[in-house]
């Protein structure tokens, strides 16, 4: 068995890693190696929606006073949260400004967006990236 990390030594197979690792590996495809090595035990954590502020603002957007500006930058809001979003937006006739940065939407969350975007009368600005 390989010692814990814990334990602060290294495996065998870890120091083999890194140490055939050449200076023209990228620190992804190290990385990628160990994790390779380890097996499905660890995994890098990957799209993890922020499923409680998405409801806060589906929540807020059916209120008596809906915000004219959303701000949902790093919500890690994927297809489906953004088409929950865009059903939302669909009857909401508040929202001037909506940010969406730094998410992981994809083109079916981009048609959703489109699609309730062309029936929103009062959207002045959506930032996307």
């Amino acid at each position: 068995t390989n010692p814990s990390p814990a334990s602060g030594e290294e495996s065998a197979s870890t120091k083999q890693t890194l140490e055939s690792a050449s200076t023209q590996q990228t620190l992804e495809e190290i990385t990628l190696a160990m994790l390779e090595q380890l097996g499905a035990a660890v995994r890098p954590a990957r799209h993890v929606p922020n499923t409680g502020a998405l409801k806060w603002v589906l929540d807020m957007l059916a209120s008596a006073e809906p915000p004219e500006e959303l701000n949902m930058e790093w919500f890690s809001m994927g297809d489906a949260e953004t088409a929950e979003l865009a059903e939302a937006l669909k009857t909401n006739k508040s929202v001037k400004v909506l940010k969406l940065r730094y998410n992981e939407i994809r083109d079916q969350g981009a048609v959703a967006l489109a699609s309730a975007l062309e029936v929103h009368p009062c959207l002045e600005t959506l930032t996307l990236g």
